[in-house]
């Protein structure tokens, strides 16, 4: 149980490094094109109201370009490749979902909100391309439990 416990932070950790160096790369010169990225997610029907939804390059986008956003109370989000600039650099992705009703933490184990397979890319069987000719594109992600 400990360590599922240190896994869980171990990997928050993780999508929190990914926003610190996707948010650094890139600041002082010219960013790449971006497109604007906005959704819902729901499981069963209902909106998760918290939580992180990472996009995660495939081959054909430049590495390190993970896109991010907070899953807000009525279940919508807005990514983020690059600090104070909306917008994902276009290509195929994958895509995890974490969302928490308790975070973990080293003394007691969380509570998901959704089940743990959406939790990583190598389970999660989510995907999305962001097409380079349209200034902004939707991605609902409707889970089932």
């Amino acid at each position: 149980m400990i360590g599922r416990i240190r896994w869980r932070v171990a990997l928050t950790c993780f999508v929190g490094l990914c926003v610190v160096l996707g948010s650094g790369c890139g600041s002082g010169g010219d960013l790449p094109k971006t497109v604007k990225v906005t959704g819902m997610i729901t499981i069963d029907g209902k909106p998760v109201p918290v939580g992180v939804i990472t996009f995660f390059p495939e081959p054909d986008v430049e590495p390190n370009l993970n896109a991010v956003g907070h899953i807000q109370p009525d279940g919508s989000y807005s990514l983020m490749t690059f600090q104070n600039a909306h917008g994902v650099v276009p290509g195929r992705f994958k895509v995890s979902i974490q969302a928490w009703q308790r975070e973990p933490t080293m003394e007691q184990e969380g509570v998901p909100l959704i089940p743990e397979k959406y939790f990583t890319i190598d389970s999660s069987g989510l995907n999305a391309e962001v097409s380079p000719d349209q200034s902004s594109q939707t991605f609902d992600f409707k889970l089932s439990s």
